[in-house]
């Protein structure tokens, strides 16, 4: 079944992607600059279970959205999932 998404949702949604790919890149050149070992930081982004502080609103920020527009988008789609996406 294919999800059908908004073009606000879709301009969201992208809008967290680009901020997390930017400071992902920024992790992983600080990381590099520091000489400091690159599985620990591949170690801890992939067992982190929230975004950066920040990032969400610089997001927002990105595309000119209201303030906690991509936390409701969020929520919303968490309340639409299955049991089977869950």
């Amino acid at each position: 079944m294919t999800k059908v998404y908004s073009r606000k949702d879709q301009l969201l949604f992208t809008a967290l992607k680009e901020e997390y790919n930017d400071n992902l890149y920024h992790c992983i050149k600080q990381s590099i600059e520091a000489k400091e070992d690159i599985e620990d930081l591949k170690r801890f982004i992939i067992s982190s279970s929230r975004v950066s502080k920040g990032m969400v609103t610089r997001a927002e920020r990105r595309i000119n959205a209201e303030a906690a527009e991509i936390e409701h988008l969020i929520a919303r789609k968490k309340k639409e999932r299955t049991g089977f996406e869950r």
